[in-house]
């Protein structure tokens, strides 16, 4: 529907265009007027001008005269219009089932292939102009803000925030004026609003179209699902929830280098809980491009008594095994509030620590002439009561033990350039709802972090694509653990998340995943795929628990079986495809995490050597352990069909006994080469020479 300046009320159907002035209906068709097509799906009246969306093209109405374009004889590469809006500078602006297209006078511009978010995979359902003409684009793929030639993904734009759209196949199909002047659409939140700096949600508000009425300043949306073709209004001036959404505590971003990563504090990392376009390992960074969708970690070990524990995480679709918080130290127990106020990650720049550190030496910090950083001033450094202890790292200026960023000077003491902290354990509720294993009382400090270096010399520049973790573990409980095995799980999806293989180098202890076609993404439209010579991604296990005594492994690949003080590395790669298979599928409660993590299928069988691990007669610890298309056991090899891959990387097996604690590091290697002729030999072999640089 549409009115013009004299309130004529114009209305697309799929019989034609018809219009009513107050007392006249005129109906427009195919059989009477210029309009290339009877299923109209928009309209929108401006000034003069009559445009018409229809499935074979656009139509301008002036007067009597009809003006059609389509791919013959304009700038559509696509002839299914959705929706039409025009800005004050008579601007038309069209959405496609294909894009996003401006008519400006004889000039068209087609914003697909200006900018990765607006491709093929996009189909256009809704724009709207505000106040400041700002364009707000709805997709089927969430809220985007048109930049210049630019579209912006509004998780981007506002990242401290949980709009949860982007990424969640989420149709925007209207866009209006919010009850607070701002602009408001619906999403699967329900109704969200954003006023400058500022994202509300008005809870319990939802339906699929919206309509802003200027006369009474009343939000009116359609509700089909549940209650089907309903009608409500929405006053704000006798709302009574809460309707302020507070920043997102649970995640924070490493961005210091060429990698965005996404961090979460459940014990899972980059799926894109936050993120636009579904994933949160963004490499390189700006791209729109994702080397990793998901990772988390797995910890299985047995008791004294026979049982197994587990905690372990993939999407959180059944539930969580983690927590946030430090755990109490006697009972090994947390309450809500307390996990609560540790449901954070804290952030911290290297150079403003450096800045603290000089203006706390002239006396503006002391005297509050410097503004100290928030995560600075309240960075975890040791907890209360009975959760006393030295949490978070930091340098203790006078050594007194406490941490008084103002008083004496202390700070935080971070690995690389940028490094963010967060605190979690196990034991929040005694039931995992992931594993559904028996809780720990696992008490994890985890930091990752990133170096960054602009001038670093070429041969060396894989630092600017890695990210570092650590995982300082401590046993809360009363029990002792054996057959202990951690590691982490990986859906490392190369762009395109079809066309992907996996595999490992025990000797240098590290798993990766590659493409396992020239084309990354080839025959597909969607957007955000690599392309031509794709990248490689490694997981390299850098430190690990202290094997135990006398196993009679090499637990740390070196030649050498139980030296004195062996670390367990990379002891074990596994993979399994996205499918519900009953021997390589997802895992399902309550082993089979723990089958995956020491190279066991769901059946309880051993990985063996050859074909897909699950027929031969030699048992294997590692997957696809040779080079790919090269020598050995590989995918390429053995000419797997392609599918959506993940890995568990793993370490053990290791004592883990009551009140001690254990450190697991590791990194995530980026190798690309888009200079020299793609072999997967020759990438291979550089991801190798980059890991070993790590």
């Amino acid at each position: 529907v549409a009115f013009d300046a004299s309130t004529t009320i114009w209305v697309a159907t799929n019989k034609g265009v018809a219009k009513y002035d107050g007392s006249l209906w005129t109906k427009y068709n195919t059989a009477n007027s210029g309009l290339p097509n009877d299923t109209a799906t928009c309209v929108y009246v401006n000034n003069s001008d009559a445009w018409i969306g229809t499935r074979n093209g656009l139509a301008k109405l002036n007067g009597s005269t009809w003006t059609v374009y389509n791919t013959s004889n304009s700038g559509l590469t696509t002839n299914r219009m959705q929706c039409i809006t025009a800005a004050s500078n008579n601007d038309v602006f069209v959405g496609t089932n294909t894009g996003l297209y401006k008519k400006s006078g004889s000039t068209w511009t087609n914003y697909g292939t200006l900018n990765p978010y607006l491709t093929a995979k996009y189909s256009i359902l809704s724009i709207y102009i505000d106040t400041n003409n700002d364009k707000w684009i709805g997709t089927d793929y969430g809220v985007f803000k048109l930049q210049g030639n630019n579209l912006t993904p509004i998780s981007s734009l506002f990242p401290n925030y949980a709009i949860n759209c982007n990424g969640q196949n989420y149709n925007i199909y209207s866009i209006t004026k919010g009850p607070q002047g701002g602009v408001a659409f619906m999403n699967n939140d329900g109704l969200v609003e954003i006023t400058g700096n500022q994202v509300y949600k008005y809870l319990g508000v939802g339906g699929d179209l919206l309509a802003y009425d200027t006369s009474s300043g009343l939000i009116g949306y359609l509700k089909k699902m549940g209650a089907p073709n309903l009608l409500y209004s929405f006053n704000y001036q006798n709302y009574t929830g809460v309707s302020l959404q507070s920043p997102i505590k649970e995640a924070n971003t490493l961005d210091i280098n060429e990698v965005r990563a996404e961090i979460l504090d459940h014990g899972d990392m980059f799926w894109g809980l936050f993120c636009s376009q579904g994933g949160g390992y963004e490499v390189p960074k700006n791209s729109g491009r994702n080397a990793n969708f998901a990772s988390a970690l797995w910890i299985g070990a047995i008791d004294n008594g026979g049982q197994l524990h587990e905690a372990a995480m993939t999407y959180r679709q059944d539930g969580n095994d983690y927590w946030p918080g430090p755990l109490d130290t006697i009972s090994g127990t947390i309450d809500s509030a307390t996990s609560d106020a540790y449901d954070k990650i804290w952030k911290i720049n290297r150079f403003k620590v450096e800045e603290f550190k000089y203006n706390f030496s002239l006396g503006t910090v002391q005297s509050g002439a410097y503004t100290v950083d928030n995560d600075i001033l309240t960075w975890p450094a040791i907890g209360a009561g009975n959760f006393t202890r030295n949490l978070a790292p930091f340098i203790d200026v006078n050594h007194d033990g406490l941490y008084k960023p103002l008083i004496d000077g202390d700070y935080p003491d971070i690995k690389g350039d940028q490094m963010c902290y967060w605190i979690f354990n196990d034991n929040l509720s005694n039931i995992h709802t992931c594993s559904f294993g028996i809780p720990f009382k696992l008490e994890v400090h985890a930091s990752a972090y990133a170096y960054t270096c602009s001038t670093i010399t070429d041969s060396l520049k894989a630092l600017n694509y890695t990210t570092f973790y650590n995982y300082k573990i401590f046993n809360r409980s009363t029990q002792n653990y054996h057959s202990s095995y951690m590691g982490m799980w990986e859906d490392a999806d190369l762009g395109w998340y079809l066309d992907d293989y996996v595999g490992c180098n025990p000797a240098n202890n590290y798993g990766y995943e590659y493409n396992a076609t020239p084309v990354d993404g080839a025959g597909t439209s969607y957007p955000f795929a690599y392309g031509a010579k794709p990248p490689m991604l490694s997981t390299v296990i850098l430190n690990g628990p202290l094997a135990e005594p006398n196993d009679s492994i090499d637990n740390n690949n070196n030649g050498i079986i139980d030296e004195p003080g062996e670390k367990n590395l990379m002891t074990n790669f596994n993979c399994f495809g996205n499918s519900n298979d009953t021997v390589s599928g997802n895992p399902h409660p309550v082993d089979d995490f723990y089958q995956y993590l020491t190279s066991h299928w769901r059946n309880g069988t051993h990985v063996t050597y050859g074909g897909n691990g699950t027929t031969g007669t030699i048992p294997t610890n590692f997957m696809f352990d040779g080079v790919p298309s090269g020598t050995g056991w590989d995918e390429v090899s053995l000419g797997d069909a392609l599918n959506d891959r993940r890995f568990v990387i793993s370490s053990g097996p290791f004592n883990f006994n009551a009140g001690s604690s254990v450190d697991y590091d590791y990194a995530i290697v980026f190798t690309r080469d888009t200079a020299s002729a793609y072999s997967i030999q020759n990438l291979y072999q550089k991801n190798k020479e980059d890991v070993n640089k790590i």
